[in-house]
């Protein structure tokens, strides 16, 4: 098992600039609005 199964969630990735996670600051307006609220 190195962490990449078919069928499987992916492995938790460091928030990178290029995908707009929900732990990214500057990801969108979703964590935004989430912090806002």
């Amino acid at each position: 098992m190195t962490g990449r199964s078919p069928g499987s969630i992916p492995p938790p990735l460091p928030p990178s600039p290029r995908s707009p996670t929900k732990e990214a600051p500057t990801g969108g307006a979703v964590p935004r609005s989430a912090a806002s609220a």
